[in-house]
């Protein structure tokens, strides 16, 4: 569920500090003539059901083979197959209809600047108005995708050195063989009729404590399935997909000199290089009449497009025919009736009548390649009581970036002398631009760590060390899409409170990687066998932490000929990804273990973590301040076990706090502190053989997130992802 904020004036939060908001709205008016000046809104009140059916087969094999009593030599393969058959059902409740036609009643929260609840009905203007909402979608994809990795390993002990020498290849790919999207509304808008139906005579929303709940006239399903309402949205409906393949080569040389130079007892020296490729390929599959002319479409200025497709030509099945009701709702959201695709009916019927035809497009380009190369030396010691290492490692990244931004100028909705879609280029057209950019970054990365036994039972720990990760490849390389919303396209969806103008997404080719100088002291005492108790202080000094953001933005535009002129366009909202820097992540963790005779035992531990909000940038320009993404003022994990001959099992309950998400809005989302416990145990059915078992979830734990710390009324998502169980046998020869 996403945010907006409605308002003209500068937003503020509910203690009246300013917000830096980029989703501005007018004035809401319900039918009882009351007005709602200045309020956060949901743009749109989301609930959804995923259902997934996985199967998962894998082959290991490992070989080792000692010509001598010196030389070593090794091959290791890994190899899995993933299918996956998903659906997923979704009940919009989106901002069309936020005028006195429609919207009956607007709760708030005690502030009176969040609204907490809205309710429509197609009767509030006197006559049955054109609703449109709820709106039903829904997507179905089958897919499978392969992972094959191998590597060749060998291992030379001298007498006073240890070389090893590892070559390897991993490659994964995959993607949807099958894919689908439809969506329809509860109106019979666009179907030709004389006079509106709607399926829904009512529809609302409300954000309680932890979770949304949604509510739709009883009689919708009903009505779908008796041909009232249910206008098929032929714009919401494709069968699009994304392949991809990634391949990475790596190759890495180890040698350990034995030297014993007094407190100096290991030089450890080493290189590696490896060279990964992400390619990515979007398709369509269009289904087209059996007496369609493809080679003549080919052949055509404009080629096949997604007007020749079934749903654009009066081929998308009708809702009395493939609408159901979706009843696996076990958390997340509540709603009283959810209407859904049934999936089988709706593809057999397309799939009867028209031919699918599928293509790669070519325009769209999205690949990244990686090379990376480091260098480490190190020097293990070792005097007395005490032992520790000191290295440095040197990396060299070098990123190649190419992908296709996409710019959709949608241009007009509706003829407005026929009331019909307006089709082809009157529509909308595409413009595609390729970007390429390459990055090269070194960094030198030391480290020192130190441990002294003080005494039999006691030992001291500490370490300093700078550390780097790259940012993902789908942070780096995510295509931007840029859509435009022309004043014609706007005023025919006003009832729609369509806005023209820029908006967008996409990736931030020039992220950094991320960096942390951290540094730990930390005291363990083992008072028994199996036994510790201890504590760690630690502090980090990070940069280059990746936020998520939803910014407005500026960026220079070469113009498109009658339509936009070149200059410096906003677009609002944008969705993309920045760098945080100068956070400092600063706490302590203490532990406890205890192991008895019997076989029980027990393990907990407890971290304390404090940060600061550190800024965030694009290119060098502030967008905000973040929390450190990911962290949580404290964390902590308890586990009971029992370890016997004959079988094992641990129970395990976590425990995180508030946790810092992102920047959307001006504002921070944060999730809320979640708990979960785990049941895992094992049991040893002969030699070799043995049962395992798994509940994660036991305790059915749902995710909350809000926008903004200073209310919990600006509830953002709840999600619950499921009890789950798992089993299985293990082999070991």
């Amino acid at each position: 569920m996403g945010s907006e904020m409605c308002i003209r004036d500068r937003p503020t939060d509910i203690n009246g500090n300013a917000v830096d908001n980029n989703n501005g709205w007018d004035v809401i008016n319900d039918a009882g003539g009351n007005s709602y000046d200045g309020v956060w809104f949901p743009q749109v009140v989301r609930g959804s059901v995923l259902n997934e059916k996985r199967e998962r087969e894998g082959i290991q094999f490992s070989s080792q083979w000692r010509p001598t009593n010196r030389l070593e030599l090794g091959f290791n393969y890994f190899g899995f197959t993933l299918g996956q058959d998903r659906t997923e059902s979704v009940i919009d409740i989106p901002e069309w209809s936020l005028n006195p036609d429609f919207l009956t009643d607007v709760n708030l929260d005690e502030s009176g600047t969040i609204v907490t609840g809205m309710q429509y009905d197609v009767m509030a203007s006197g006559i049955e108005s054109d609703m449109q909402f709820p709106w039903m979608r829904g997507s179905y994809v089958r897919e499978e995708s392969t992972s094959d990795t191998f590597d060749f390993n060998l291992t030379y002990e001298g007498d006073n050195f240890k070389a090893r020498f590892v070559i390897g290849n991993t490659k994964s790919e995959g993607g949807p063989e099958e894919s689908w999207e439809a969506a329809y509304k509860s109106s019979n808008a666009g179907e030709n009729a004389a006079t509106i139906h709607n399926a829904a005579q009512t529809a609302g929303w409300s954000l309680n404590q932890n979770n949304v709940s949604l509510n739709i006239d009883p009689n919708t399903l009903v009505n779908l399935q008796n041909g009232v309402g249910g206008g098929r949205d032929a714009g919401s409906s494709n069968s699009s997909f994304v392949r991809s393949e990634l391949e990475e080569d790596y190759y890495q040389a180890d040698v350990d000199f034995y030297v014993d130079w007094g407190f100096l007892k290991t030089i450890r020296t080493g290189a590696k290089y490896r060279n990964s490729t992400l390619h990515r390929e979007t398709g369509n599959t269009f289904f087209l009449d059996p007496n369609f002319d493809i080679a003549a479409g080919e052949a055509s200025e404009q080629g096949i497009t997604r007007f020749d497709s079934y749903q654009w030509n009066g081929g998308m099945p009708l809702a009395q025919n493939v609408f159901t009701s979706e009843s696996n709702i076990v958390g997340g959201f509540d709603i009283n009736q959810m209407p859904s695709i049934d999936w089988n009916k709706y593809r057999d019927m397309v799939t009867a009548s028209y031919v699918p035809y599928t293509r790669i497009e070519d325009n769209f380009v999205y690949d990244i390649e990686e090379k990376i190369s480091a260098f480490y030396i190190q020097g293990d010691f070792e005097f007395s009581e005490v032992r520790g290492n000191l290295g440095v490692r040197v990396v060299q990244t070098k990123t190649f970036t190419s992908s296709t931004d996409l710019y959709t100028y949608q241009l007009d909705h509706t003829n407005d002398e026929t009331g019909e879609p307006v089709t082809g280029d009157a529509r909308f057209v595409e413009d595609y631009q390729l970007v390429t950019q390459q990055n090269k970054d070194t960094q030198v990365l030391p480290s020192f760590n130190i441990a002294w036994d003080a005494t039999d039972d006691l030992v001291i720990r500490g370490a300093i060390a700078k550390v780097m990760s790259r940012p993902d490849y789908s942070d780096l390389g995510a295509q931007q899409r840029i859509t435009f919303v022309s004043d014609e396209w706007a005023d025919d969806r006003a009832a729609f409170n369509e806005q023209p103008g820029f908006s967008g997404s996409g990736g931030n080719k020039n992220l950094k990687p991320f960096e942390s100088v951290q540094a730990d002291l930390s005291i363990e005492y083992y008072y028994s066998e199996g036994s510790a108790v201890g504590l760690a202080l630690f502090h980090k000094k990070v940069d280059n932490f990746v936020v998520p953001l939803v910014i407005d933005a500026e960026q220079s535009f070469a113009g498109k000929n009658n339509i936009v002129d070149a200059g410096t366009i906003n677009i609002a909202p944008y969705s993309t990804v920045g760098n945080g820097t100068d956070a400092v992540s600063k706490g302590a963790e203490i532990f406890i273990q205890h192991a008895f005779d019997n076989g029980f035992g027990f393990y907990a531990n407890y971290t304390y973590n404090k940060t600061n909000k550190a800024d965030v940038t694009i290119n060098g320009k502030e967008f905000g301040q973040s929390a450190l993404i990911g962290s949580a003022k404290y964390q902590y994990n308890t586990s009971v076990y029992y370890e016997g001959d004959a079988f094992n099992v641990r129970a395990s309950y976590n425990k995180r706090g508030e946790t810092v998400l992102g920047l959307n809005s001006g504002l921070n989302v944060y999730q809320d502190p979640y708990e979960q416990v785990d049941v895992n145990a094992s049991v040893n059915l002969y030699e070799g053989l043995s049962l395992t078992a798994a509940v994660i979830n036991l305790t059915k734990s749902e995710s909350v997130t809000r926008l903004g710390d200073d209310t919990d009324a600006r509830l953002l998502n709840s999600s619950y992802s499921g009890r789950r169980y798992y089993a299985g046998f293990n082999y070991s020869f």
